[in-house]
């Protein structure tokens, strides 16, 4: 006997196939009259499968948006407007309570990840009781200054959602949250920051420095499998490339080679571990992927610049893992080599 999938099962089954990102959107954004969408401005969620969004979560879906952006040329404004609070998030690279031309509030919250705006999360649109003399002023000069019948933009305008000013910091601890999980994510992926570069209208514009395929999925592997033996030719054969091509590529686009990003990868998940004391240092080392413990700290002084028990004896002297080490440098596609003086750290000299 057949059954008929239930609203939940078809439900849960959608949210599987989604990315961690969207995922995340739907749940914790899910409120009567407010919606969240995220602007990329680097082409990050182009390259993470974890990032991906649809197009419902990378624009503004509320009717009065949708409304205004039916006409191309009222569409233009929309677009103008949004790439300048684009500019005032990366300048200020905090969150903002802004007014649209058309009058309408929106939270606005960087996605930031080592100083760098990954995004810019949207959550809105709604009318902002207070404020509704000011948005209908908006409107009647923004038709007046183009052409456009501001009847029936002042007609929607009424219809659009009203939250009280006291609804604000509920929302602005979901944004916050959200903002959290995803630098959470970003961080976990080991996006290599540097490929990218912050603009404003990325949304709005050709963007042609996505990662290929092939390295995208190949780094999501390294990300995933870091702590099994890994081999490049292993790598190559399953993703059906010669490993010199692999090589090539994943160093073109990333500034240094499948190994280097593994024990870069590597090195920072044992780092996290030596901050605790639950595990030895050959314990650390095996549980990221070393099986020679001496190989480990080879690799570990290379990177850091102390061993790995000079490491955590550092740690244990100030206390707590300076702040500075809990970034990805393997991101870094500059070379990563930072100097200590007197076997103590200084976070002040790493290069990030």
């Amino acid at each position: 006997m057949l059954e008929t999938p239930t609203h939940s099962s078809v439900t849960a089954e959608k949210h599987e196939s989604a990315s961690l990102l969207s995922r995340t959107l739907a749940q914790l954004g899910e409120m009567p009259g407010v919606r969240l969408s995220f602007e990329d401005l680097t082409g990050v969620t182009l390259d993470n499968p974890l990032l991906s969004l649809p197009y419902a979560f990378r624009i503004h879906t509320c009717e009065f948006c949708l409304f205004a952006k039916s006409d191309p040329e009222s569409h233009q404004h929309c677009v103008g407007n949004k790439m300048a609070a684009n500019r005032v998030a990366i300048q200020r690279k905090q969150g903002f309570a802004g007014l649209c031309h058309l009058g309408l509030t929106d939270l606005v919250k960087p996605l930031i990840f080592q100083n760098t705006v990954l995004g810019v999360f949207y959550y809105g649109s709604f009318v902002l009781i207070g404020t509704e003399s000011k948005a209908r002023s908006r409107i009647r000069r923004f038709c007046h200054r183009h052409g456009f019948d501001a009847a029936s933009y002042l007609r929607h305008f009424e219809q659009a959602p009203r939250l009280s000013p006291e609804e604000l910091p509920a929302l602005w601890q979901r944004l916050d949250l959200i903002a959290d999980l995803a630098r959470c994510i970003v961080e976990s992926i080991g996006v290599p920051i540097e490929r990218y570069r912050t603009r404003p209208g990325a949304q709005f514009s050709t963007w042609n420095g996505a990662m290929p395929t092939l390295v995208r999925s190949v780094v999501a592997h390294l990300n995933g499998h870091y702590a099994e033996t890994i081999r490049v030719a292993d790598l190559a054969a399953s993703y059906r490339c010669n490993p010199d091509y692999l090589s090539r590529c994943f160093k073109r686009t990333l500034g240094f080679g499948v190994v280097e990003y593994l024990h870069r990868v590597r090195i920072d998940h044992a780092r996290r571990l030596l901050s605790t004391e639950r595990f030895t240092v050959g314990e650390v080392g095996h549980m990221v992927g070393f099986q020679d413990q001496s190989h480990f700290g080879k690799v570990f002084r290379g990177l850091v610049g102390l061993t790995p028990q000079a490491f955590r004896s550092a740690l244990q002297l100030r206390g707590q893992a300076p702040r500075a080490f809990s970034a990805f440098e393997y991101s870094n596609v500059r070379p990563f080599n930072p100097k200590f003086t007197d076997g103590l750290v200084n976070p002040d000299r790493l290069v990030m």
